[in-house]
């Protein structure tokens, strides 16, 4: 009976860490991630966007090194990519958004989605999101490679613990106190 009284006190603890391990990553300066464009600077200075066609192959590079990594869904990480790439059109937004679909895919390092969420555009922050470029090693050079690997991996633990908080926030809100203290 003493377990059953402590579900509540553990409910909070464990809620509390999870909320911490969110704004962790949530408020982790932009510093302290890889900066993976500096080698596609140049390369995207002298290519133009094609107004008549599809996104120009010229930019695929930068626009990978723009996508690695970001938190934000679809449309706000399209956007932002034609603004660093000189056309902050809706027309040039749609067409960066159909290449980002191509190159990259958002992929939740936290707690695993309800099935029928769009990953591209889901806002949530317990999922721990991010845009991973499918083929890097088209994009990125050996050192740009060896930090998205590293990124990755640390991306991996952070979701790990996640996952199992949320776990264990589940177990307590169905009030098995056995099986919490089993799962703790």
């Amino acid at each position: 009976m003493a377990a059953t009284a402590d579900l509540p006190a553990m409910l909070d603890k464990y809620r509390g860490q999870l909320g911490a391990v969110i704004q962790e990553v949530a408020a982790a300066p932009a510093e302290r991630e890889p900066d993976y464009r500096l080698a596609h600077l140049e390369a995207a200075a002298g290519a133009g966007a094609d107004d008549a066609g599809a996104f120009p192959e010229a930019l695929t590079p930068r626009l990978a090194s723009l996508v690695q990594g970001s938190a934000l869904p679809l449309g706000d990480v399209a956007a932002a990519a034609a603004a660093a790439l000189g056309d902050d059109s809706c027309a040039f937004a749609e067409k960066a958004a159909a290449k980002i679909r191509l190159v990259a895919e958002r992929k939740a390092y936290g707690i695993a989605p309800k099935k029928g969420v769009a990953a591209a555009e889901d806002a949530s922050v317990l999922h721990i999101w991010r845009w991973e470029v499918v083929a890097a090693e088209a994009y990125f050079g050996d050192a740009s490679l060896k930090a998205i690997k590293a990124t990755r991996a640390a991306r991996g633990r952070v979701g790990k613990k996640a996952k199992a908080l949320g776990k264990l926030i589940d177990v307590l809100v169905k009030g098995d106190a056995a099986k919490a203290l089993a799962e703790e």
